[in-house]
C-alpha cells in the first residue's frame, strides 16, 4: 500500500507488498525489495549532506549513486537516507531503523540490524550483520562496526568496533563481549574466541572501506 500523498521522483523501483505510509518521499536511483515497511515522513534518497555536493552548492555535481532497500526492512517515522556519492547506500534484508535515524551517504546497514531511535551514521559508515545501536547512538564518518557488535544508548563511535564487542560512552569504549548475541562468549572481551567465518567478514568490511576511499579520493 501507498498513500496518495507519497511523492515519488526519478528511477524508483518498488518490489511486492510494500506498505509507505503518508507524506514520504522516495527519489531514485532506489530499489526497495519485497515486504519494506517506510513510515510516514520518511525522506529516502535525499543529496548527499557533503559540501562540493549539490545542493552544497547550488553549482556543484549531482551525486546520486542510489540506494538500496532490502526485503523487509523497515524505517519507521521521519528517518532519513541519504544517496551515496561513489556507491549505493544500503539498508540490509529485515533491518529496522527505528524514527528519526538518519543514515548518510555511502553507508551500508547489513542484514538484521537494528538501529534505535534517533542513531545518526556519518558518512561511509559500515555496519555488518546483526548489529544493534542503542537510542541516539552515532558514528564518525568511516567507522566499521562488527558483526553482532552492541553500540549503547548515546554513544560516540569514533573508531572501529570489533565482531560481537560491547561499548559504550562518548567516546565509545570497550565493556566486554555481546553475550546477548552469543552467551558462550566471555564476558570479556577476547578476539580469539571468534570463528574464522566472523574475520572473514571483518576482512571483507575493511576491504571494502578501502575501495570507497580510494573512489572518493577520485571524485572529492
Amino acid at each position: 500500500m501507498i498513500h496518495d500523498t507519497v511523492i515519488i521522483r526519478g528511477n524508483v523501483d518498488i518490489g511486492e507488498n510494500v506498505t509507505i505510509e503518508p507524506y514520504a518521499v522516495i527519489t531514485g536511483p532506489c530499489r526497495i525489495g519485497d515486504d519494506v515497511y517506510i513510515g510516514a515522513h520518511a525522506m529516502i534518497g535525499g543529496s548527499p549532506q557533503h559540501r562540493g555536493s549539490y545542493p552544497s552548492g547550488l553549482d556543484a555535481p549531482v551525486r546520486h549513486a542510489g540506494i538500496v532497500i532490502g526485503r523487509g526492512a523497515c524505517l519507521r517515522e521521519y528517518v532519513t537516507v541519504h544517496h551515496g556519492i561513489v556507491d549505493e547506500t544500503r539498508v540490509g534484508t529485515d533491518a529496522l531503523v527505528m524514527a528519526y535515524s538518519h543514515i548518510s551517504h555511502d553507508s551500508q546497514v547489513g542484514d538484521r540490524v537494528t538501529l534505535s531511535t534517533g542513531s545518526t551514521l556519518g558518512g561511509f559508515t559500515i555496519i555488518d550483520q546483526d548489529a544493534t545501536f542503542g537510542q541516539g547512538a552515532i558514528t564518525h564518518p568511516w567507522c566499521i562496526v562488527g558483526e553482532s557488535a552492541m553500540i549503547g544508548l548515546n554513544a560516540s563511535v569514533i573508531k572501529d568496533v570489533m565482531p560481537f564487542c560491547k561499548v559504550a560512552g562518548s567516546p565509545a569504549r570497550v565493556l566486554g563481549s555481546n553475550t546477548h548475541r552469543d552467551p558462550r562468549l566471555p564476558r570479556e572481551y577476547d578476539e580469539l574466541s571468534l570463528n574464522a567465518d566472523v574475520w572473514d567478514r571483518w576482512n571483507e568490511a575493511l576491504q571494502l572501506r578501502l575501495d570507497m576511499k580510494h573512489a572518493f579520493r577520485v571524485v572529492a
